[in-house]
């Protein structure tokens, strides 16, 4: 289920030169067929053997690990506490760390493989959720991205994101009701054209 959910994500990526059996046995075991290692690129051979690589042992060592106990993101005292006491790499501050016990982070000790320090990291941020001084870098990076942007304020990609946010926590944002209705009233269109009630 794992692989096939994996090769969705790889098709919206690039990889079409292979049938959905070779990639799910690729997957399996890696691309070790000359002839698809001919037929691919060198990105598309990368990609089936990074999943193959998650699949088949990172996934599964990361699974393994118990938020909190073996590993998990530093809270705000933890990470003052630490600093006191020494140099506080920046890495420590944003990717998930080895825990020596129950919500004891180990003292100095980092994930030596990128790709578990990675797996690691999403599942402690999805656990644990956004801690407030990473909600506001994230708000602050989405205000200089808007400000970045082109075009009118509320049509702007990182406007949009903000506006998705805050109607996913069952807000609105004041301003964007005539967009809806606007958005709502296109998407009608498109749909009456798309079933032939309607002629572009």
């Amino acid at each position: 289920l794992l692989a096939e959910w994996l090769l969705v994500w790889l098709r919206r990526n690039g990889l079409h030169d292979v049938t959905d059996e070779q990639a799910l046995r690729c997957l399996g075991g890696g691309v070790e067929m000359s002839v698809l290692q001919s037929a691919l690129t060198d990105r598309q051979v990368k990609l089936l053997n990074l999943g193959a690589d998650w699949l088949g042992f990172l996934m599964p060592h990361v699974l393994k690990k118990i938020s909190r106990v073996h590993f998990g993101l530093l809270q705000p005292h933890e990470m003052q506490a630490m600093q006191a006491g020494g140099v506080l790499p920046r890495s420590r501050r944003f990717l998930a760390v080895p825990f020596v016990g129950k919500d004891a982070p180990s003292p100095s000790s980092e994930y030596a493989h990128p790709d578990v320090a990675i797996g690691l990291t999403i599942l402690a941020y999805r656990y644990e959720g956004l801690r407030k001084p990473d909600f506001g870098m994230t708000l602050q990076h989405l205000k200089f991205a808007m400000d970045s942007e082109l075009g009118a304020e509320a049509r702007r990609p990182a406007s949009l994101v903000w506006i998705s946010w805050i109607e996913a926590a069952g807000k609105r944002v004041r301003g964007t009701k005539y967009q809806r209705a606007a958005a709502a009233e296109s998407d009608a269109q498109v749909q009456a054209i798309v079933r032939g009630d309607e002629t572009p």
